[in-house]
């Protein structure tokens, strides 16, 4: 928690160690600690922490270096990957709200972009494919039918049988899509 709130490294060793921590560097059998804030600009976002039991050599000012140096990569990391998630995130809300789009353009298919993805996810989960995998397939089932935007509803929503010219219009919604 020091280490946290004063965003400072704290190097300890069993022979320098506060009244605070002997009794659990004891305890653990630790001899030597070090712990770093994880920082963003001058946010701590978390620590690291290294410990050495008593049959190792105590931890060094250049140990302490080479940890805070690992820790500045290591939270720009952590930021880089948050961020990616929050623009997934994003991205995927677009392309949902695409999908809604669409499917408002014929109340017969209210929701059927959302039961297609969820099915293509759920089948490619089973199928044990990558993460990744699933994503895209799960956008791709989002979006399989957004080429019907460039469908005139008149033909899109027509009640009978379409001609063989209408059918050929259908036709170019993988095109549109």
């Amino acid at each position: 928690g020091r280490v946290a709130k004063n965003a400072q490294p704290l190097l300890v060793n069993e022979n320098d160690s506060d009244r605070k921590l002997r009794p659990f560097l004891l305890k653990e059998n630790i001899a030597s600690s070090i712990s770093v804030p994880l920082k963003i600009k001058d946010e701590v976002i978390g620590v690291i922490n290294a410990a050495r039991r008593s049959d190792k050599p105590f931890f060094t000012q250049d140990d302490v270096h080479f940890l805070t140096t690992l820790s500045t990569q290591a939270a720009v990391a952590l930021k880089n990957a948050e961020l990616f998630d929050e623009l997934r995130k994003s991205y995927l809300a677009i392309v949902r709200s695409l999908a809604e789009i669409v499917d408002a353009k014929d109340r017969y298919t209210k929701g059927h972009s959302d039961r297609v993805a969820r099915y293509a996810a759920s089948i490619a989960k089973e199928l044990g494919l990558a993460k990744f995998e699933t994503d895209g397939i799960e956008i791709a089932a989002y979006l399989h039918d957004v080429g019907k935007i460039g469908i005139s509803d008149q033909i899109l929503l027509k009640p009978g049988k379409l001609t063989e010219s209408e059918m050929r219009v259908i036709k170019t919604i993988c095109l549109y899509g």
